[in-house]
């Protein structure tokens, strides 16, 4: 679901978790050491595109056959307190194209409600977020997959 509201599945050579069309740029939201996460515009949507920095710059085929077992995995996971997945873009231009999720980082949440809130306003609205992590992750958990890189 696009924005949890309008259908964004693009079928692109019999595979629906493929995206072979170029995804316009709208601005750099972050990056580290996986490579950069910017904003587009795919399906008529506003997307997260996590663009994969590639060591070799070549696609292997063992290489392709885990993305596409990721592919169908994680496209298939949807729940109110994770990001979706839509699809994949083949190597050598690796992405994720996910969810756009508004409102920053986790981390700069924390920031803004500390500075607004009251210490016992903070330490409940904080406590809901770690609720919804936790659950989010159980759900996760329960389809076999671990999240190995949670961060604010």
């Amino acid at each position: 679901m696009c924005g949890r509201g309008l259908m964004c599945v693009a079928v692109c050579g019999g595979a629906e978790w493929y995206i072979t069309e170029d995804i316009p740029e709208v601005r750099v939201l972050g990056q580290g050491g996986f490579g950069q996460v910017v904003e587009g515009v795919w399906a008529g949507c506003r997307v997260a595109v996590k663009k994969i920095r590639h060591r070799s710059g070549r696609d292997s085929g063992p290489a392709r056959e885990l993305l596409d077992e990721e592919a169908r995995r994680l496209v298939g996971l949807q729940h109110l307190h994770i990001v979706r997945v839509y699809g994949f873009r083949p190597a050598p231009d690796t992405a994720v194209v996910m969810e756009l999720v508004g409102g920053g980082s986790l981390s700069q949440w924390i920031r803004a409600s500390a500075v607004r809130l009251s210490a016992e306003g903070c330490v409940a609205a904080m406590a809901e977020v770690l609720r919804g992590v936790c659950v989010g992750m159980a759900y996760v958990h329960g389809h076999g997959w671990l999240h190995c890189d949670l961060k604010p």
